[in-house]
């Protein structure tokens, strides 16, 4: 009995100890025209996908029109928008991302995930952003108040670049396809 009330206080402990990271998402569904076809709201998103990144045969990782998927991996340069005493050069990079967009008639889905911090070179890598408030990784030579406020700074970077990517998808699918117009 001690045996087994000894291996379920372990159980216990561990179980409570680490802590369960939950990666930064962005995700919606759009309802839309119920005429809409899956097909046609597919042709929209990989129009929009085809305008916004420079080389999409490069980001476009799965592109199935029979099953309504389109997924790319893209990126944005990070950059400390606010002075960070010390080491703030050592953050610079990018913020690598993967976008998912979903078809159905009548609706689509979109998915903003898998945010991962890179910096250049041999610089201070804050690795997946999670929901965390703060960086719960080990960094040498910086203080827990600087990796906080870089932390943030990351995060605060990735919502406004969401935001701007989000609101160009959705004017994109407001937008009827070349291959949708009558008058070509």
């Amino acid at each position: 009995m001690q045996r087994f009330l000894f291996t379920v206080s372990i159980l216990l402990f561990l179980s409570l100890s680490i802590k369960a990271q939950k990666p930064v998402t962005y995700e919606n569904v759009i309802v839309t025209d119920s005429t809409l076809s899956k097909e046609s709201l597919y042709n929209r998103g990989h129009n929009w996908v085809v305008s916004i990144f420079k080389n999409p045969q490069k980001v476009i990782q799965l592109n199935d029109k029979n099953e309504g998927q389109i997924v790319c991996k893209g990126n944005f340069e990070y950059n400390q928008k606010k002075f960070i005493w010390g080491g703030s050069e050592t953050t610079k990079g990018f913020i690598n991302f993967t976008i998912k967009l979903f078809f159905k008639d009548g609706r689509y889905k979109y998915v903003f995930t898998d945010f991962i911090h890179e910096p250049l070179k041999d610089g201070n890598s804050f690795g997946v952003i999670t929901t965390d408030d703060e960086y719960s990784g080990k960094m040498s030579l910086t203080s827990k108040q600087w990796r906080k406020w870089i932390w943030g700074d990351i995060k605060e970077q990735i919502d406004l670049n969401v935001k701007s990517i989000e609101a160009s998808l959705l004017e994109a699918m407001n937008k009827k396809a070349e291959l949708e117009k009558q008058d070509w």
